[in-house]
C-alpha cells in the first residue's frame, strides 16, 4: 500500500507541476487599443448606442467570458475623426471590478463631429502602444469607423498606417458599421495590419458583433464562439488520472 501511494503522490506531483508549467508558457501579455469613431456621420443616438456597447461588454463578466485563464490584459480607449484623444489610459484588467470601471467610462465620452482621419488613429494609436512602458507579446488596435477615410491620404492613408503598425508589430483590425464603409476597404485595411476585419448592419447590432471581435482579439481564438479554455492542462489532468489508473492495475496484477 506504501509503494502504490507513493506513485499516487508522485504522479498527481508531475501533473500538477505540467499544469501549471503549461499554464505560464502559454500566458500572453495582450495590450488592446480601442479607437472608435466620433466623426460627424454619426448620430449622437447612435454614438451612445457605440460607447454603451462597450460599457456592457466590460460590465458583464467580463474575465470570465473573453479572457484566457493566465493571460494578462491592458486596455486603452482612443476617439477619431480629423482629431485623435486618449479618452480613456492604460488600464489593467484583472478582476471584473476593474472591467466594468473601465466599461462605465465609455458613456462619458464626447463626441468630436469632424471629418474620419483613420490614418491619424492608427498612427496615434501606435504610439501610445509602443510608448505606454508595457511589454505586451500581443498588440492590437481595433478601429471602430462607419465610414470610409476621407482625410489623412483617404484609405491609401490609411492602409498605409495599418502596414506601419504591423512593421513595428502591431495587428490592427477593424469593425465597419452601415452603409457608409465597405467590405473593399475593410478588407484592404485589415489585411495591410495583418488582422481581420468584422461588419454590423447598424449600431443596434453592433454590440454582439463587437464583443465577438473582441473576444477573439483578446483569446487569439479563430473561433470566437468557443467557450474559453486552456486545453493543454486539462489533458494533462487526463493522462495523469490514466496512469493512476494503470498504476493501480499494474499492482493488482503483481499481487
Amino acid at each position: 500500500m506504501r509503494g502504490n501511494s507513493k506513485f499516487r503522490k508522485l504522479v498527481i506531483g508531475a501533473v500538477f507541476s505540467a499544469c501549471v508549467s503549461m499554464t505560464t508558457a502559454n500566458a500572453a501579455i495582450i495590450e488592446l487599443a480601442l479607437v472608435i469613431d466620433g466623426s460627424g456621420s454619426i448620430s449622437s443616438s447612435d454614438f451612445a448606442l457605440q460607447t454603451g456597447a462597450y460599457d456592457n461588454i466590460f460590465s458583464n463578466n467580463f474575465l470570465g467570458s473573453f479572457v484566457n485563464p493566465g493571460d494578462t490584459l491592458y486596455v486603452s480607449a482612443f476617439q477619431f475623426s480629423n482629431n485623435f484623444t486618449q479618452e480613456i489610459g492604460w488600464t489593467l484588467i484583472d478582476n471584473n471590478a476593474a472591467a466594468a470601471a473601465f466599461g462605465g467610462l465609455f458613456p462619458g465620452i464626447t463626441q468630436q463631429n469632424s471629418t474620419t482621419n483613420t490614418s491619424l488613429a492608427v498612427n496615434m494609436a501606435a504610439a501610445s502602444i509602443l510608448g505606454n512602458g508595457i511589454a505586451g507579446d500581443r498588440l492590437v488596435i481595433d478601429v471602430s469607423t462607419d465610414g470610409l477615410p476621407n482625410v489623412g491620404g483617404g484609405q491609401a492613408g490609411a492602409n498605409m498606417a495599418a502596414a506601419d503598425a504591423l512593421a513595428a508589430g502591431i495587428t490592427v483590425n477593424a469593425i465597419g458599421v452601415g452603409s457608409g464603409v465597405n467590405s473593399t476597404f475593410l478588407n484592404a485595411f485589415s489585411t495591410a495590419g495583418g488582422g481581420f476585419f468584422e461588419t454590423a448592419a447598424n449600431f443596434n447590432e453592433y454590440e454582439a458583433v463587437l464583443a465577438r471581435k473582441i473576444r477573439r482579439e483578446i483569446t487569439g481564438d479563430p473561433d470566437p464562439m468557443d467557450p474559453v479554455d486552456v486545453p493543454e492542462p486539462a489533458s494533462m489532468l487526463l493522462l495523469g488520472i490514466g496512469m493512476l489508473g494503470l498504476g493501480a492495475a499494474r499492482r493488482k496484477k503483481l499481487i
